[in-house]
């Protein structure tokens, strides 16, 4: 008995010491006082050090335990990166059994995606005006359109002038407009030619009035030929004739024509003029009245000349001139001058055309590119490809990603995911300051939850501990009476 009670006593004392000591780490959560006096060991140790602890805690968890290195490596080991190809090869076949369309989806899992969309949409939109109204990208379609028109051989531009000069003839051949404004051109011009005070010298310029005196010079022999074959046309003759007559008849008493009548009177003028003309000395007579009436007709105004040749021409007149002008379009000698005229044109100037032409582009480019026009083309474009996209099935959009693609797709995401481990992960776990966030939430917990915490964890260690205070209570209560007995 001697030995038992004081095992029994000890080991009571050392378990009760430990329960004790571990209590008084939570308890009393609050200072204590008697009279005025703080009780010592009050508040307990926890709650009274709760700050210094939170630091700790906080600076273990977010130097050593959450470190952005050691955050970076449990993500790159090669179990997450299997976990993410799976979840990919999932997602993907998930998606390939999915028939409905993408806007359905979106529609069901979330409310307000369209003004996401059209957010979405306004975005790309904007930027692709961005992209293609800057001057390096003006500058690449107009060298683009440069290299693509030194790669056009100039033959064939001229040959397709040429037909398109052919086709656009014989459009105006055709043309009632065409007929119609050349008809109003001309008896525009025939009215304001009959108002006109000038002389037809004053029109003609000097070197066409020069050029008539000249072939008048040399070609009176033939003029001469010319007029005696008039003459001797039997029609002419007879018109003569009766002019001569009726001359005679209007200005001679009708009395004298008992005698001589008027048509022997005009047969011998009309011989008299005959051989005067048959004559070669007469030629220098006929320049010489040519001239003459050249002069005169040099000094009579076109209001003269031209009075009254509405009524003299007519509207059918109007239209004969008018079929001269069209057959002289059509008129394949005509339009073969005309085309080499404009080839001759082209091949002089052709470095001065391609400039003029790129110049033209550019301008024209840069005028489009900032359009209100072009700006609603784009946005047009980008919503209307958009909802083409999300009218589609789920399953066709993933339908084309087989096996070879689907590594591909898992390496990019791979590298991605690499990428912002490495660059960005770093930074967010700084921003977030995981120690300051272990700190607060420890400090924000009520005493008795961070008590139950902790024991939680440690239940059995502080059970062993109060245990093994009751056992080494005993072994001391077991030494003293031993100890008696040996001395």
């Amino acid at each position: 008995m001697k030995i038992l009670i004081p095992v029994v006593v000890g080991a009571i004392i050392g378990y009760f010491t430990n329960w004790l000591a571990i209590k008084m780490l939570f308890r009393p959560n609050y200072e204590k006082r008697f009279l005025g006096i703080k009780i010592p060991f009050t508040p307990g140790l926890i709650p009274k050090e709760r700050k210094r602890i939170a630091e700790s805690i906080g600076q273990a968890v977010g130097r050593y335990l959450l470190s952005p290195d050691t955050i970076i490596d449990s993500l790159s080991n090669q179990g997450v990166g299997k976990k993410i190809q799976g979840w990919i090869g999932n997602k993907i076949d998930c998606l390939r059994a999915n028939h409905k369309p993408l806007k359905e989806v979106l529609d069901n899992t979330w409310n307000d995606y369209t003004g996401v969309l059209s957010t979405i949409k306004g975005t790309i939109g904007s930027f692709i005006l961005s992209q293609i109204r800057k001057e390096q990208a003006i500058g690449e379609i107009v060298s683009l359109l440069n290299k693509k028109i030194d790669s056009i051989s100039a033959d064939k531009i001229y040959d397709i002038v040429e037909r398109q000069l052919e086709i656009m003839i014989n459009d105006l051949s055709n043309s009632n407009e065409l007929r119609e404004r050349l008809g109003s051109i001309i008896r525009e011009n025939l009215r304001n030619l009959s108002q006109d005070e000038r002389t037809l010298g004053e029109i003609l310029p000097a070197e066409i009035q020069g050029s008539l005196d000249k072939y008048i010079d040399e070609n009176g022999e033939l003029i001469g030929q010319s007029i005696r074959r008039i003459l001797k046309d039997h029609s002419i003759k007879n018109k003569i004739k009766n002019s001569i007559s009726s001359l005679i008849t209007e200005n001679i008493n009708t009395v004298f024509f008992v005698f001589i009548s008027p048509d022997f009177i005009a047969d011998k003028i009309l011989s008299a003029i005959e051989r005067y003309i048959d004559n070669d000395e007469a030629n220098e007579d006929i320049i010489f009245i040519l001239k003459n009436l050249l002069n005169r007709l040099m000094e009579t105004k076109i209001s003269d000349l031209l009075l009254g040749a509405m009524d003299v021409i007519g509207e059918e007149g109007i239209s004969q001139i008018e079929d001269v002008i069209i057959q002289a379009l059509s008129n394949p000698k005509y339009k073969n001058i005309l085309s080499q005229i404009i080839r001759k044109n082209l091949e002089a100037r052709e470095e001065e055309n391609k400039e003029r032409i790129l110049n033209y582009l550019d301008k024209n480019l840069r005028i489009i590119l900032n359009s209100e026009e072009m700006e609603g083309a784009i946005f047009r474009f980008v919503d209307n490809f958009i909802d083409e996209i999300l009218d589609k099935p789920i399953s066709s959009i993933v339908m084309k990603l087989d096996n070879a693609n689907l590594d591909k797709t898992y390496d990019f995401v791979k590298f991605v995911f690499n990428r912002f481990l490495e660059r960005e992960l770093p930074q967010i776990v700084e921003f977030f300051n995981i120690e300051r966030i272990v700190e607060e939430r420890i400090n924000s917990f009520e005493v008795d939850f961070f008590e139950d915490i902790i024991i939680e964890i440690a239940e059995r260690e502080l059970k062993a501990i109060t245990w093994l205070g009751g056992l080494l209570g005993g072994i001391l209560g077991l030494l003293s009476p031993l100890l008696q007995m040996i001395y």
